[in-house]
């Protein structure tokens, strides 16, 4: 697509709204992802459609695959301890109910004891309460954590990208290592992109 077909194409997903699934509508236009985030980067350094850009950003911001600040056996307790639904820890911390979900049931292999009293836990009718001496057991493993800000996870995520380029640019040169290379210089642009959006804000 030339620049003219890829800005009539953001703005069609702007149209669409944050309910837009991004890969579906790259797929049917043949283009990939990181593909599209490079085009609202370049929209973003043209000040007539920088707007165009910042509506995308505000709805698809860069999000990072993996959570690795958060403790989920705790966020388990956490729910257990202060009745609290999954929409509420999402919220809290900035995550997917879906990553929950997913991370959740990933507890049910490493720690079966703990993924079975959350299961009681879901299933207690109103007013009913788990026994003294189970909550007394989950307390005593919890610990509180506290959400990491947005800002502080993608500059933790830009440190990531920043040492794994370093380590394949220091590399045996291949052409594996220079796909890589190039695709972490793209998530970097797009974390990078995403900070400035977060400092505007503040």
């Amino acid at each position: 697509m030339n620049d003219i077909e890829w800005e009539s194409f953001i703005q069609m997903l702007n149209k669409k709204g944050e309910k837009v699934n991004l890969k579906k509508e790259c797929k049917k236009k043949g283009v990939g992802l990181d593909t599209l985030y490079s085009k609202v980067n370049e929209l973003n350094h043209k000040e007539d459609k920088k707007e165009i850009a910042k509506r995308f950003l505000s709805m698809h911001p860069y999000r990072p695959r993996d959570v690795k600040e958060i403790d989920f056996e705790q966020l388990m307790r956490e729910s257990i301890i202060e009745k609290t639904s999954q929409s509420n820890l999402a919220s809290r911390y900035r995550i997917t109910k879906r990553t929950i979900q997913r991370k959740f049931a990933e507890i049910k292999e490493t720690n079966p004891k703990l993924h079975d009293i959350y299961e009681r836990y879901c299933s207690l009718k109103k007013g009913e309460e788990l026994d003294a001496k189970i909550i007394q057991e989950v307390c005593e493993e919890f610990q509180q954590q506290t959400p990491v800000s947005t800002q502080n996870s993608l500059k933790n995520r830009r440190e990531e990208f920043l040492k794994r380029l370093q380590d394949l640019e220091q590399g045996k040169k291949s052409q594996q290592n220079a796909n890589l290379i190039n695709h972490y210089r793209r998530q970097l642009k797009r974390v990078e992109q995403q900070i400035e959006e977060e400092q505007e804000k503040e």
